[in-house]
């Protein structure tokens, strides 16, 4: 059960892999003050993402995301959320270097 502080840095993580996102999860629980949201499809993000920017007014602090999700791209996310007024930080998660790196060079 996590506990729910005020302050609480809240964390979207959009990731695909048990074993990455366990990981992180893991490594989340174990730190006071940070609250990973865990999506591993991309409408799921969308939707996590909406109901806190957009519906709630509390958005997140930070968002994970990986560009190979096996049900689409990343990138995709990222214009939507920059299109809906999303200026979180974004740290990539990606397995493949030249893709990543090109990709920050179009951001």
């Amino acid at each position: 059960m996590t506990t729910i502080h005020e302050g609480d840095m809240d964390i979207l993580l959009v990731e695909d892999d048990p074993s990455i996102g366990g990981i992180l999860q893991a490594a989340m629980d174990r730190e006071p003050g940070y609250r990973l949201h865990w999506e591993t499809k991309l409408k799921d993000a969308w939707k996590a993402w909406e109901k806190r920017q957009i519906q709630e007014g509390r958005p997140f602090a930070l968002i994970l995301l990986d560009l190979g999700l096996l049900d689409g791209d990343g990138q995709g996310l990222i214009h939507r959320f920059r299109e809906h007024g999303g200026k979180q930080a974004l740290i990539i998660i990606s397995h493949n270097l030249g893709r990543m790196v090109s990709f920050a060079f179009r951001c």
